[in-house]
């Protein structure tokens, strides 16, 4: 039976968080009614696809769990900031912040589970032989 290894898992989770976090700020400055949000949403999840890359290619055996794992932890990271943040700005934090954190904890999921897809097609096709390959 495989075990998730905590270590690429942490590893891909600091690299999407920190990223993520660097990006995210630059939601501050852009007016809510701007369609830039969704670039910067978008780059965002793009970082969990990054970490989930980051988290399964040490271990293929397991890239899906793997870059989940280490997308899901990011995201929390993440929105613990956001949480921490609004608070120590005196925002109200209100019922749909706590909607909105799942919604990008699930859709972080599934961008991890992305990154761990790359990570296992690039270790079985650098795996395949020639003839493989050329298929």
């Amino acid at each position: 039976m495989n075990r998730l290894e905590l270590r690429p898992v942490l590893v891909g989770a600091a690299v999407a968080a920190a990223s993520a976090t660097v990006i995210a700020l630059l939601l501050r400055f852009v007016s809510e009614t701007s369609n830039l949000g969704f670039a910067i949403f978008a780059a965002v999840m793009l970082c969990m696809v990054v970490g989930g890359y980051l988290a399964a290619r040490a271990q293929t055996e397991l890239a899906f769990t793997a870059g989940a794992a280490a997308a899901a932890i990011a995201a929390v990271a993440v929105q613990v900031l956001d949480f921490l943040f609004r608070l120590a700005r005196g925002s109200e934090v209100k019922a749909s912040f706590v909607i909105g954190s799942v919604f990008v904890l699930l859709l972080s999921c599934s961008f991890g589970v992305v990154g761990g897809a790359v990570a296992l097609w690039r270790e079985r096709r650098s795996s395949a032989t020639p003839e493989e390959a050329s298929t």
